[in-house]
């Protein structure tokens, strides 16, 4: 008499094709391991950068240097009239560029990607510099691609304009590199 074919194993129900992602020590693993994204450089420069390009530049030494000289062929009063005039310019200069860098500072917050990475199961909004490698990211219409990667499931159209120059949308399917930018 022929047998029945035998049936497949039960597959659990919990299990799903859902990518679990790494696991908080993996994560903490890979960081540990120099594994983990890197921070940008800062677009804006520092506070004591700002005063110093607008303290020494070729035009407030050679005045300063003429006061200077003013002052020993006895004429203090054009000396501190001209010497005067510069620091009012670098107390301006500083002023404006420093309130031009606190409001970059807080416009580069706001536009600031946020990556959806798939960690122990669980979708978690983090800033690009947290992602390491071996992350799962879940990218949605509109979002940013933030890191270089393969398309783990399903297709896509990635606007990659900034890196081949041309603005047509590259078909990305399961397996296709994606890339940052």
């Amino acid at each position: 008499p022929a047998q029945p074919p035998a049936e497949p194993p039960a597959q659990p129900a919990a299990q799903s094709s859902a990518p679990r992602g790494l696991s908080d020590q993996e994560v903490q693993e890979r960081r540990a391991a120099g594994k983990g994204n890197s921070a940008p450089p800062s677009t804006t420069r520092t506070y004591a950068q700002i005063l110093r390009e607008n303290v020494f530049n070729f035009i407030n030494i050679a005045i300063f240097v003429l006061g200077a000289a003013l002052v020993l062929v006895g004429r203090p009063m054009d000396a501190l009239l001209s010497v005067g005039i510069i620091c009012l310019n670098i107390l301006v200069s500083v002023v404006q560029e420093v309130r031009a860098k606190r409001i970059l500072d807080q416009v580069a917050l706001l536009t600031r990607p946020k990556a959806c990475v798939i960690r122990d199961g669980q979708e978690q909004q983090v800033a690009p510099e947290e992602l390491v490698l071996g992350d799962v990211l879940k990218l949605g219409p509109g979002d940013q691609v933030v890191l270089d990667g393969i398309l783990c499931s399903g297709h896509m159209a990635v606007d990659e304009s900034q890196l081949t120059g041309e603005s047509d949308l590259v078909r990305k399917t399961t397996g296709d590199p994606v890339y940052s930018g």
